[in-house]
């Protein structure tokens, strides 16, 4: 039987139209995010996953993390997945807005390390640019972890 092991949730900026969600094993800074496959939002890099906004604008949006110990069940009502496989060196994850300097939140025990999938969904980002002022939560990402085994 799956079960969730673990779920957080937090306000995270949205700079440059996209987050971070790092292992807490990162310790270089990022060269570059390939951005350019059409219709990808969900980025993996080894301890590293980005999270690109459907925005234009500066906004916070409100990012959940799940972790769950086998393949989760599909959440239908969030739309369209993205799947990805990625590693994660100490399996203790932190949201993090770009330039920030510092974790929005976290860090979060996954309770496995490795090789690791994870499935986003994310919903709200065009209602975003028609707010007034920064906008906060009316995009909102939902990442599932679980050990690839």
């Amino acid at each position: 039987m799956t079960t969730m092991l673990v779920a957080v949730e937090a306000e995270v900026g949205m700079g440059n139209r996209h987050c971070y969600v790092e292992d807490v094993a990162v310790e270089e800074p990022i060269d570059a995010l390939d951005f350019s496959r059409p219709g990808r939002w969900l980025v993996a890099m080894t301890n590293r996953l980005a999270l690109l906004s459907e925005a234009h604008s500066y906004h916070h949006a409100l990012v959940r993390i799940e972790a769950w110990t086998a393949e989760p069940p599909t959440e239908v009502e969030w739309g369209e997945a993205q799947d990805v496989a990625l590693w994660l060196d100490e399996g203790q994850v932190e949201m993090w807005e770009l330039g920030a300097g510092r974790a929005t939140a976290g860090p979060v025990a996954l309770g496995f390390r490795g090789e690791v999938r994870a499935r986003g969904y994310r919903r709200g980002g065009r209602a975003v640019d028609a707010h007034e002022g920064v906008a906060r939560g009316v995009e909102k990402f939902l990442v599932r972890f679980w050990p690839a085994r």
